[in-house]
């Protein structure tokens, strides 16, 4: 059976509440003045940032540190518009630097969904158009070795395949949410919930 860890604030046991916000971390990549309100159901992420594009990113990332074959997914309740390519989805990289290699699936207010990677460190990232939404939207990143998958579903249980990709990364990366507002010193702000990882065979 497949081990999910999931993104919760609070968990309730017969011991009582416990905290695991220390499972995750929270940062702004390339950017600052973002914020993550972890509530018992959902979290909220607040983010500014230039974007996740071209050689360097600004952004925020809440992520945990992972090694192995795995599924990052989470479900977008909403994305506030600061520009039109706002972004706001799933996403594992290799390191926290700005120019890290990665593989994401994220939500836009103008383009629809996008699989985008950046292959190389400090190189030019590259765009998969994914097709049109509707919130909710639940988005999903696999990676089975060296291959990093997106999917999409609207229901949470039928999946569409968004892109594919093979990036040479470290035995460790970084998984989580991603949410950058594409204009520096203006903050946009992301709805998630059922954000889970499943380790893979």
């Amino acid at each position: 059976m497949k081990k999910s860890v999931l993104l919760l604030a609070v968990l309730v046991c017969a011991a009582g509440v416990l905290t695991a916000a220390e499972n995750w971390e929270s940062k702004d990549i390339g950017t600052s003045g973002g914020k993550t309100i972890m509530g018992k159901d959902s979290i909220v992420v607040e983010a500014g940032g230039l974007d996740i594009w071209d050689l360097a990113d600004g952004f925020r990332f809440v992520y945990q540190k992972m090694s192995g074959n795995f599924e990052v997914s989470a479900k977008i309740s909403s994305l506030k518009e600061v520009f039109e390519w706002s972004k706001a989805g799933v996403m594992i990289r290799e390191s926290a630097e700005p120019g890290s290699k990665h593989a994401m699936l994220v939500a836009t207010p103008q383009h629809g969904l996008a699989f985008q990677y950046r292959p190389e460190e400090n190189d030019m990232s590259q765009h998969v158009e994914a097709g049109e939404f509707s919130y909710p939207i639940y988005l999903k990143m696999k990676k089975t070795g060296g291959k990093f998958a997106g999917s999409w579903s609207s229901d949470g249980k039928k999946w569409n395949e968004a892109g594919e990709i093979e990036i040479s990364m470290g035995k460790s990366v970084l998984a989580g949410l991603a949410v950058t507002s594409h204009v520096e010193g203006e903050n946009t702000e992301a709805k998630f919930s059922e954000v889970k990882i499943t380790p893979l065979k």
